[in-house]
């Protein structure tokens, strides 16, 4: 079944493609800026979850393990991405109960993130 994917999605995609060159591009560069603002400032917010519990991470940083968060949640099933941003973030703590200390914060930020 995996094997026969790429045919069975292969229009919907012919056909995705044909809407993006068919878009205009103004709607699209401000897509991709407002996609970069979100990876940004949820990054910063992960720097001050980090600073908060005596971790230290650059906002360079922050934001390319978002983003690889991000990557993984395009290609993988069930949010995998959440689990592999808490794993490359818990490398930036101290080494006590890290892990938990970075779900801790996922859970804040998601938190903060939700609709009042």
């Amino acid at each position: 079944m995996v094997a026969l994917l790429p045919l069975l999605v292969r229009d919907r995609v012919m056909e995705a493609i044909g809407d993006v060159a068919a878009a205009d591009g103004r709607w699209l560069a401000l897509a991709t800026a407002c996609f970069l603002a979100v990876i940004v400032a949820t990054a910063r917010a992960w720097c001050a979850g980090i600073g908060a519990v005596g971790g230290e991470v650059s906002a360079t940083s922050a934001s390319a393990r978002y983003a690889v968060g991000s990557l993984v949640n395009g290609i993988a099933p069930a949010g995998t991405g959440g689990a592999v941003r808490i794993g490359l973030f818990s490398r930036t703590l101290p080494e006590r109960d890290r892990v938990l200390t970075a779900t801790g914060i996922a859970a804040a930020i998601g938190i903060a993130r939700a609709p009042s």
